[in-house]
């Protein structure tokens, strides 16, 4: 076949020699530049200077006309917009030389309007190559395309240095257009004008030049315009940002400019072009009045009845059209690939724009079907006036040399391509398969086959840092050529040297490797991590490492976690490997102060108590014993600190016993992750603690284990020496206790904040009812929230409205108590909203009751209702005056009252408005308070709840409901237990009266249907 060549040969005058180059790197020697431009962007846009935002073309736009040396010439595209735009004009015709093809370098660019792919913000070569790289053709195509090939808005920037050779024949230029004084020549530049010319010239049949050669650039001329483009590299991708902008400029030449004269015209062959690697190029535009073009154009169209195979014929369709100025004789076609049968092969005469069409067929070979396509590029010839031979290349347009392609199956689309990672190998989801029967997938390299069916399939198992392309072969044996490549990265991993990434910042699904140093200013977040020999890497106070999998310290690195900071890792089967060092500071304390502990590394790790606290008393070590109580590890050292298990210990003796400070303790060896069991003794209080280096979500370990309420012990201040039993005593110490419902203190002034987390190393009471395990898994582990050291609250997404109650005295005896009403609650005992009270503090307790049980905590059921009474007792060892506030409240209780009854007064203190406070002896007192939501002394007078219109009242032990809104439509009465006690149906009124109820004196629920079916529920004292 005819080779695609960068030394073109044309015939008859330049083939109307508009060859518009789109970005053309071009000086003046004497030529003259255009000064306007008309095209028909929008319809019509005519400017003479650069242009700003909102005024520049965006796509495609043909040149109707320029003015040169003050005459407006039109270039013969479109005159009709010139006239309905009242422009004058002398009237030519223009057109660009038809390039075959175009050598490709690797600074070179597609040039585009930006709007051309439709969108601004983006850059889609449009159409798209047809390969994985462009070819000569696609890109001369580029320069040749649009009205007469006089399109502003395509081209090709940095055209590779090299000479272009046209072919005019001798006597096909015009005498009479030699020094007219109208320009033959257009040159076009828009895009930033390089200081390097090309040059141009005529020359005889043996290479002489005639006349002179002129060099050109560009960096002199004014521009005439400004235009937005995108711009694309010789793989489609995108070289620079979408809608860059570039400005237009064009000259005009004559030709007698190249000293062509009456005398030499007839000696000139061929018009010669050199680029000179810096052109950018839209055309090169001749006068097709002073140039008779002599010119044919060849579209070569393949088509398949079915999918290719073997034996299977191809059809083609040869349209050759007379593309020139004068007519063409003697035309067939040449050049035939082999195989192809042409029926017709002879043309005696085309006039000017005159088309005729050939057929041929070609049967499709073994070899074409291991190709998966067939490729032909048949040439057409014919002869012109002159006898000078007339040449084209078969295109897919007119105007361009592309060869013709047939697949004989649909390739595969590349529809996601899936980067390799450290937890996985890379993918490829392929689309446009086969949709009906089997398929066989073939992925190069490797030659892997994948059988299967269906329009679309992932291929996986790929590995990064290679290009793959897939064939699929149907299940008739049609074949197809190949995809285009997909480039699978290689994401699985990156370097920090000290200084950079090696491959980027690190994901969830990229590994981390730390060679040099690091500073951690905010989480960092990778697939694992390793810390090589050498590298000391500290991460500081609330700062997370959060890894997928595991991490690995190498002997001679180390990895120091600063309080309150965390190791995070999702993927409980990750294995770590290697030391770290976490720290973990204790609240203020004195050396006579304990601190519930627990281990956030290995048992393996063989960390004990005395490396916990080296410098506590021999005998303050303390494991626990749910049936016998503390037991003492003397010395710390027989006992190494399993995870999840919690452990007793005294501050260091080396602090002070009148002052507190914080106490860091240092835990080396390998983190914890993974499920962590205890083994807990059902019924008994156990001591267990967070086994990771991060917090859990105290939420979900209540909801998912049966242990109900967590206790953290706690204390507000220093022991107090008692000279009489030489011990000392805390003057307020207890338990912060923690469900679903809530936090209940003691929460003494400057502590933390509860979060709803438990830090880590933190030690805490639960009892386990049933004594099943309890079991830690990596779902209740959180990322950062590491601050909570003893304290904790709720943060579930309930309906909580609580109350927080507090008992003091002047002398700094403390106890809170919390009374909630929360979804999920019930009135009776709940395992996860109720807990009781441990009796902690040796001077007090407080507490509300509920079946009999002494609660710091009591979840209650919704909805809530003022009839509501909640009984509250306390202990004390100490006679005097103390003090029930409501220490804070949320959700209903906002705006709802709250009373505190004393029984043995008779008074009823509104807690909201002010404290209540009374004297007691020492003893425990069960039935003297109440809290309770309406200031009426509930009795034998009225009592009624009205709410949503609906009111109920009890007077006389007669029930009265009243609906304002809807007639009632059924009745139901209910004892606390949920025993039906009274059933009435088919009510039709808005008033019902109940008298003669069998009931003692009790607290009632009343429920009430009306007829559009509402229900509502109040609950009433029937006394």
């Amino acid at each position: 076949m005819y080779p695609k060549l960068f030394l073109f040969t044309r015939s008859l005058l330049l083939k109307n020699l508009t060859l518009l180059f789109f970005l053309l790197s071009l000086t003046m020697s004497g030529q003259t530049a255009v000064t306007g431009i008309y095209t028909d962007w929008k319809g019509y846009w005519h400017s003479t200077g650069t242009t700003g935002v909102g005024n520049r073309p965006d796509r495609e736009n043909n040149l109707l006309a320029f003015r040169w040396k003050g005459t407006t010439y039109s270039t013969g595209v479109n005159n009709a917009i010139l006239d309905a735009n009242t422009v004058g004009y002398n009237a030519q015709k223009f057109r660009a030389l038809k390039i075959q093809t175009v050598g490709i370098g690797a600074s070179m660019y597609f040039l585009q309007g930006s709007m051309i792919d439709g969108s601004a913000s983006t850059a889609v070569l449009q159409p798209a190559l047809a390969g994985s790289t462009a070819t000569g053709a696609e890109l001369a195509s580029r320069l040749t395309d649009g009205l007469n090939g006089l399109a502003l808005g395509t081209g090709v920037a940095n055209i590779k240095a090299g000479t272009a050779e046209f072919k005019v024949g001798t006597n096909n230029l015009n005498l009479s257009g030699i020094g007219d004084g109208i320009p033959d020549l257009i040159v076009t530049q828009v895009a930033d004008p390089g200081g390097t010319a090309d040059t141009f010239k005529f020359i005889d049949a043996s290479g002489n030049l005639v006349g002179k050669e002129l060099s050109i650039k560009f960096d002199a001329v004014n521009a005439v315009g400004t235009y937005s483009l995108d711009l694309f590299n010789m793989n489609g991708t995108v070289g620079f940002s979408p809608a860059s902008t570039r400005d237009i400029r064009l000259l005009g030449i004559e030709t007698s400019e190249f000293e062509i004269t009456s005398t030499n015209a007839p000696l000139v062959d061929r018009f010669v072009v050199t680029f000179s690697g810096n052109s950018d190029c839209a055309f090169i535009a001749f006068n097709t009045n002073s140039l008779k073009i002599a010119e044919l154009s060849l579209v070569n169209t393949a088509s398949l009845t079915t999918c290719g195979k073997a034996g299977v014929q191809i059809n083609y369709t040869f349209d050759i059209k007379n593309t020139g100025e004068v007519p063409i004789t003697n035309i067939h076609l040449t050049d035939l690939m082999p195989g192809l049968t042409v029926t017709g092969n002879s043309i005696a005469s085309l006039a000017a724009g005159a088309t005729e069409t050939i057929h041929g067929t070609y049967t499709i070979t073994a070899a074409d079907v291991t190709a998966g396509r067939v490729t032909s590029s048949i040439k057409v010839t014919g002869t012109d006036p002159s006898l000078n031979v007339v040449e084209d290349i078969s295109g897919n347009t007119f105007t361009d040399n592309i060869p013709t392609t047939i697949d004989l199956l649909t390739p595969p689309t590349i529809s996601i391509v899936n980067n390799t990672t450290c937890t996985s190998l890379g993918s490829v989801v392929l689309t446009n398969l086969p949709a009906s029967g089997n398929w066989v997938i073939e992925r190069s390299p490797g030659n892997v086959l994948t059988n299967g069916s269906g329009s679309s399939t992932t291929i996986g198992n790929l590995a990064g840092g290679t290009t793959y392309t897939f064939r699929v072969t149907n299940a008739d044996g049609c074949k197809s050529p190949s995809s285009a490549g997909a480039a699978i990265a290689n994401d699985s991993s990156t370097t920090w040297n000290g200084t950079a990434w090696s491959n980027s910042t690190p994901t969830a699904t990229k590994s981390v490797v730390f060679s040099g140093a690091f500073t951690f200013t905010s989480d960092l977040t990778a697939c694992s991590c390793t810390i090589n020999s050498g590298v000391n890497l500290t991460i500081p106070s609330g700062i997370s490492l959060i890894l997928t999998n595991g991490l690995t310290v190498n002997s001679g690195g180390s990895l120091t976690f600063e309080n309150n900071s965390s190791l995070y890792q999702s993927n409980p089967l990750a294995t770590n490997t290697g030391n770290i060092t976490y720290k973990r500071n204790t609240t203020p304390v004195n050396r006579y102060d304990f601190t519930f502990w627990s281990s956030p590394v290995t048992l393996a790790s063989n960390f004990t108590l005395h490396d916990l606290s080296p410098d506590t008393l021999a005998d303050k070590y303390y494991i626990y014993n749910p049936s016998s109580g503390w037991v003492i590890d003397y010395g710390g050292t027989s006992t190494k600190m399993v995870p999840g298990e919690g452990y007793n210990v005294r501050a260091p003796q080396t602090f002070d016993p009148n002052s507190t400070a914080i106490y860091q303790a240092s835990f080396v060896g390998v983190p914890t992750n993974g499920n962590v069991t205890v083994n807990p003794v059902g019924g008994k209080w156990n001591i267990v603690g967070n086994p990771y280096p991060s917090a859990i979500d105290g939420v979900k370990f209540i909801q998912n284990t049966d242990v109900g309420a967590v206790y953290f012990w706690t204390h507000a201040n220093k022991p107090v020496y008692n000279p009489g039993s030489n011990t000392y005593k805390y003057a307020t110490t207890d338990y912060t206790t923690f469900n679903l419902t809530g936090t209940a203190g003691p929460d003494f002034p400057g502590s933390v904040t509860p979060t709803g987390n438990i830090g880590a190393g933190q030690g805490f009471f639960v009892k386990s009812p049933s004594g099943n395990p309890i079991v830690f898994t990596n779902d209740m582990r959180v990322a950062g929230n590491n601050s909570n050291f003893y304290k904790t609250a709720q943060t579930a997404e309930l309906e909580r409205n609580r109350l927080w109650l507090n008992f003091t005295n002047t002398e700094g005896a403390f106890k809170q108590a919390l009374v909630g009403y929360i979804e999920g609650a019930s009135d009776s005992w709940d395992v996860n909203y109720d807990a009781v009270t441990l009796n902690g503090n040796n001077f007090i307790d407080f507490y509300s009751i509920n079946e009999a049980k002494k609660l710091t905590i009591q979840g209650r059921a919704l909805p809530f209702e003022e009839s509501d009474i909640v009984p509250l007792g306390y202990r004390t060892t100490i006679t005097g005056e103390f003090t029930i506030a409501i220490d804070h409240v949320d959700g209903i209780f906002t705006n709802q009252n709250v009373y505190l009854e004393d029984k043995l007064t008779g008074k009823i203190q509104d807690l909201k408005s002010g404290n209540y406070t009374f004297s007691t002896a020492i003893g425990t007192f069960s039935d003297r308070f109440t809290i309770r939501y309406t200031n009426k002394t509930l009795g034998t007078g009225d009592f009624e709840t009205i709410e949503g219109g609906l009111l109920v009242s009890v007077k006389n032990k007669v029930i009265g409901v009243t609906s304002a809104k809807e007639n009632i439509k059924e009745v139901n009465i209910y004892d606390i237990s949920g025993r039906l006690l009274y059933s009435r149906n088919k009510v039709d009124s808005a008033e019902l009266s109940i008298s003669n109820l069998q009931s003692s004196n009790q607290v009632l629920l009343v429920k009430v249907t009306l007829e559009n079916d509402a229900q509502v529920t109040r609950k009433i004292i029937f006394n």
